[in-house]
């Protein structure tokens, strides 16, 4: 009976692992300069911010990721582990 409980939890916590990693699971994607710029100028037109500064968010490698307006926005790129990476040039 107990081996039964344990097989069977264990079966469905692999199972639920599996989907949240195929259809949850999210990682930073890399930005170029041009891209951080395109979307803090939509981000200052659609909110109005009249702030003229932002913070870049890097990863490893000095990689940008994002940024951070100073009117407390934050953009970051996400995207799930099991696409494939775009490469930008």
């Amino acid at each position: 009976m107990i081996v039964d409980i344990l097989f069977w939890g264990f079966w469905i916590s692999l199972l639920g692992y599996f989907v949240w990693f195929l259809f949850f699971a999210k990682t930073y994607q890399p930005l170029p300069s041009e891209d951080v710029a395109l979307r803090w100028n939509i981000h200052k037109n659609n909110a109005d911010c009249s702030f003229s500064k932002i913070e870049y968010l890097t990863q490893k490698k000095n990689q940008v990721i994002g940024f951070k307006c100073g009117c407390g926005f934050q953009f970051t790129q996400k995207r799930l582990i099991t696409q494939k990476i775009s490469h930008q040039s």
